[in-house]
């Protein structure tokens, strides 16, 4: 994914790296165009996303669509808690909604939450932030 990266950096005169978790989101999507639709997207990702990171937010509805099946099957697959499987599930969206809005304050207007919630629940987030995200 590397060299597909610079590739198109180079062609576009572009400096945009992938984020751990686009990396990872990527790699778990299987992609029907093998290597082609990879690159292709890859190349699209560089072209119109606005940070020099791509984030996973920028990926199309497909993979994010894909991720989030793959997220939602970990939780019910795992042998753990009910409460902990709730507790992921729920700061995996909290997550999600920071990084789409950018703020804690946007995030709980967006969720019709009071932002001192969503504060409260990631300070006593006991999961490693990969692990929410894409519970591997």
């Amino acid at each position: 994914m590397g060299k597909v990266l610079s590739k198109f950096n180079k062609a576009h005169l572009k400096e945009k790296i992938l984020a751990p978790e686009t990396v990872e989101a990527l790699c778990k999507y299987n992609f029907p165009g093998n290597i082609r639709e990879l690159a292709n997207l890859i190349e699209r990702l560089v072209v119109v996303s606005e940070n020099d990171q791509i984030q996973i937010t920028d990926l199309p509805n497909a993979v994010t669509s894909f991720v989030a099946k793959t997220i939602s099957y970990s939780l019910i697959s795992e042998d753990i808690p009910l409460k902990d499987a709730l507790e992921r599930y729920e700061i995996s969206i909290i997550e999600r909604t920071l990084k789409k809005y950018g703020s804690q304050r946007e995030a709980a207007k967006a969720l019709k939450v009071d932002q001192g919630t969503i504060s409260r629940k990631l300070k006593k987030n006991p999961f490693p932030k990969s692990d929410v995200i894409l519970h591997k």
